[in-house]
C-alpha cells in the first residue's frame, strides 16, 4: 500500500468510527420497567413501593368519586387516601363506627336515594357476633344498614349478571367463627332485606369475593377464597359451589384473602386473578387455576386494587402489617408489571 492509498485508509477509518459512536449515542436502552412491560417479565430492580402510609390496618381500598382512595380500616375507621399517594386522613372513626371494618363498595342505581352512598361491612369479629353494615353519605354521616347474628361480612361484590341477584350486592359471610365451613355467600337488595345465596359447608372460613368474566370454565360465577386453605371455591347464580382450584401455601402461609382481576395492560397477565396470600404473597392464577407468576415482599397483604397512577398501570395493595391497634405499621404498597415474579 501506497502512502496516500494509506493516509486514505486512516481517513475512512476514522470517519466509520465517528459514525458509530454518534449511532450508539442515540440508541438509548429501554430501562428494566418498559423492557417488563413488554415481555411480561421481570426485570433486576423491581419498582414495588410505599404508596400510602397512614391508614392503620388496612383491609381494602376503593376508588372514591372524588379521585381519591377510601381506605377500610379492620380497627374501626375509614380512610381517605390521595389519588397519588401520601398519608390518609381520617373520614371516620370510633365511636361512628363500633365494629370492625373488612370491605366497602359505593352502592349503585338500583338502590335508590342510598346510590352512590358508600357501603362498609365488618362485624364485632369474635365468636357468635353479629355483622354489620354501614353506608356513608356525602357528608361523611354514618347510618346502619343491616346486621345478622353470628356472622362476620369480610367481601362486598356489585355482581355482573348473576340473574335474580344482579340489581343488589353480594355478600361474603365468613360465619359464626364458633366452627369452620358454616359461612355463606350473602345478598343485599335495593330493598333493604338480606338474604342467602348459597351455604358454603365446603370452605372453612370463606373470606374474599370476586366475579369471573371471561376466565375460563367458572366465568360469570362469583369465586371465593378461603382464609383457612389455598382453596377458592365458584359459586354460581343457582347456589351451587364447586372448587375451582387449590393454590400450594408456602412455610408460614395459612391461607387467602382478597382478590381481582388485572385489567388489560398487564402484559401477558391481562384478565388473569391476582390473590393475596397470608403471608407475604401475591400469587397470580391463569384460567385453568395454575398459579404462573407472584409478587413478594409483604408482611399481610389484604385487598387489591388494580389501577392507574400516573398513566402506570399499577396495583395497590393493603398491608395490615404485624403491629397491634395501639401501634399499626400498615400501608399500602404500589406494584407495576416489573415486580411480577414468573414462578418455573
Amino acid at each position: 500500500m501506497t502512502l496516500p492509498q494509506r493516509s486514505t485508509f486512516r481517513i475512512i477509518i476514522s470517519v466509520l468510527l465517528l459514525v458509530a459512536a454518534l449511532l450508539g449515542a442515540l440508541i438509548v436502552p429501554k430501562p428494566d420497567a418498559a423492557r417488563a412491560r413488554e415481555l411480561g417479565g421481570s426485570p433486576a430492580t423491581p419498582g414495588l413501593g410505599v404508596f400510602g402510609t397512614g391508614v392503620g390496618r388496612p383491609q381494602t381500598i376503593i376508588p372514591a368519586p372524588t379521585g381519591d382512595f377510601y381506605v377500610v380500616d379492620t380497627d374501626s375507621k375509614i380512610w381517605s387516601l390521595p389519588g397519588e399517594g401520601g398519608s390518609g386522613t381520617p373520614l371516620a372513626t370510633p365511636p361512628m363506627l363500633d365494629y370492625s371494618l373488612r370491605d366497602g363498595v359505593f352502592l349503585p342505581r338500583a338502590f335508590g336515594s342510598l346510590a352512590g352512598q358508600f357501603l362498609i361491612v365488618g362485624g364485632v369479629a369474635t365468636t357468635n357476633t353479629p355483622a354489620h353494615a354501614s353506608t356513608m353519605d356525602g357528608t361523611f354521616m354514618l347510618k346502619k344498614y343491616a346486621s345478622q347474628d353470628g356472622s362476620l361480612w369480610s367481601s362486598v361484590i356489585i355482581p355482573t349478571g348473576f340473574e335474580q341477584y344482579a340489581r343488589g350486592v353480594l355478600v361474603v359471610n365468613q360465619g359464626s367463627g364458633q366452627n369452620l365451613k358454616n359461612g355463606s355467600v350473602d345478598y343485599f337488595a335495593p330493598d333493604g332485606s338480606v338474604g342467602r345465596v348459597a351455604d358454603l359447608p365446603e370452605m372453612n372460613v370463606p373470606y374474599g369475593g370476586v366475579m369471573a368474566l371471561g376466565f375460563g370454565a367458572v366465568s360469570g360465577t362469583l369465586l371465593v377464597s378461603d382464609a383457612r386453605s389455598g382453596n377458592i371455591y365458584s359459586v354460581n347464580s343457582s347456589g351451587g359451589v364447586s372448587l375451582f382450584t387449590t393454590i400450594p401455601l408456602g412455610a408460614g402461609q395459612t391461607g387467602l384473602r382478597q382478590m381481582a382481576f388485572a385489567p388489560h395492560g398487564w402484559g401477558s397477565y391481562s384478565k388473569y386473578l391476582f390473590v393475596s396470600i397470608v403471608t407475604g404473597e401475591v400469587a397470580v392464577v391463569n384460567k385453568d387455576g395454575a398459579v404462573v407468576a407472584k409478587i413478594s415482599g409483604f408482611l399481610t397483604p389484604r385487598g387489591l386494587r388494580f389501577t392507574d397512577i400516573e398513566g402506570e398501570p399499577s396495583l395497590l395493595i393493603a398491608d395490615t402489617g404485624n403491629q397491634p391497634a395501639a401501634n399499626p405499621n400498615g400501608k399500602i404498597w404500589k406494584a407495576g408489571l416489573e415486580d411480577i415474579v414468573p414462578v418455573p
